[in-house]
């Protein structure tokens, strides 16, 4: 999804798009609670906080993506409730096989991500 697709119309759109193809017999089944697409600002101080923790822990500059594949309860923070939102602040690397049967993390990467939430905390708090 991206911004101003409408989860139920792209629904639509795609058994639609099916039929006309001739894959009318395709059962699409929506198997989830969908979420239209959201993003903060990157001018928000949220981000500008995690990149300064994110040096500090990690000691080198973070790469910034305005947004990322992926889904989670964006919707509701930023378009209900006018919140900024960051995401990024996870444990997976290049290996981790994410969404996979053998996917995996690492426990020195667990280790530094608690140490980035405490201080992004700590930093954003001040």
């Amino acid at each position: 999804m991206v911004p101003d697709q409408d989860p139920e119309t792209i629904l639509t759109l795609l058994r639609r798009h099916l039929a006309e193809q001739g894959f009318g017999d395709v059962e699409v089944i929506s198997l989830e609670a969908s979420s239209r697409p959201a993003q903060s600002s990157m001018e928000t101080p949220l981000v500008d906080t995690l990149v300064r923790s994110a040096r500090y822990v990690y000691g080198i500059e973070p790469h910034v993506l305005p947004r990322r594949p992926g889904s989670g309860p964006m919707e509701e923070l930023c378009l209900r409730y006018g919140l900024p939102v960051v995401n990024g602040a996870g444990v997976g690397y290049d290996g981790s096989r994410v969404h996979g049967p053998d996917e995996h993390i690492r426990l020195d990467d667990f280790m530094l991500n608690i140490k980035l939430i405490a201080v992004l905390l700590a930093e954003f708090a001040a």
